[in-house]
């Protein structure tokens, strides 16, 4: 299975009026996920694909670009790399598994999976590929030149 992180597309500042769970994404980072992801989406026909968010709204607002069927998990909110790892070992069913989170805990997780640093900016995608060992492989992918 073929695990792809991607963190939420940009989202407006912070603000004391507004909760960071509640923070959307700007024009400018919808502008940008709808061009970027298009790719995504054309790689992905025929695929079994589990679509998995934090339920803060700029990654929810991220994964409906993917799917309409959105499986929220408080785990990609909190960092749990336990629970990720185990919500990870029961999607099996599923080619790839796509998890639309926030940093720090993505890159924890690619750290912890594989011993590589790596700051994964909005908007970006990172390809792990998921044998019965956990994340031995690790691609940074340009959504324009991806194979699935």
């Amino acid at each position: 299975m073929k695990v792809l992180l991607i963190r939420h597309g940009e989202a407006v500042e912070r603000s004391e009026n507004l909760k960071d769970r509640d923070r959307a994404l700007t024009s400018k980072g919808r502008e940008k996920l709808a061009m970027s992801i298009s790719y995504l989406k054309t790689a992905l026909k025929n695929k079994k694909i589990r679509v998995c968010s934090s339920p803060q709204l700029r990654a929810i607002q991220t994964a409906e670009y993917l799917s309409n069927d959105i499986d929220i998990q408080d785990f990609v909110a909190s960092g749990s790399l336990d629970e990720f790892k185990q919500y990870v070992l029961h999607q099996r069913e599923f080619d790839i598994l796509i998890i639309v989170g926030h940093e720090p805990y993505l890159s924890s997780w690619i750290y912890s999976l594989t011993k590589q640093s790596i700051e994964v900016k909005k908007g970006m995608l990172v390809e792990l590929i998921w044998p019965s060992q956990l994340g031995q492989v690790l691609k940074l992918k340009e959504y324009q030149r991806i194979d699935l």
